[in-house]
């Protein structure tokens, strides 16, 4: 039941070093960071990749401490793998905020740099 509680700050831990050290060349529909800021062009893809590469390996080192600790704590087993990954997916889902915030501060409307 541990393997399936610490699968998400795994792969958030995982992809947040394999973004930092090879963040994805070209803008795709099928692998990276993609939303409608982010795609803009090849700038704001970089600058967002990197980014989220960082929040996601602090988060994600965060999130395994906190899910280790939750889930000794937690009595029901099967009950603790069902919380810890619900906050565990909303926690992952808010990452965007703070890179389309910085994307919006630095980059206009059409990508190009303020």
């Amino acid at each position: 039941m541990i393997i399936f509680a610490i699968f998400i700050p795994a792969i958030m831990i995982l992809i947040g070093g394999i973004w930092k050290s090879n963040p994805p060349k070209d803008i795709n529909s099928l692998y990276g960071y993609r939303t409608r800021m982010s795609m803009l062009n090849k700038d704001t893809w970089d600058f967002a990749h990197r980014l989220i590469s960082k929040i996601w390996l602090v988060v994600g080192f965060l999130m395994f401490i906190f899910t280790i600790i939750a889930y000794i704590l937690i009595e029901d087993k099967a009950e603790a793998v069902i919380i810890i990954s619900l906050v565990q997916i909303l926690i992952m889902l808010l990452t965007i905020i703070p890179v389309e915030i910085e994307l919006k501060k630095k980059f206009d409307k059409k990508g190009n740099l303020k």
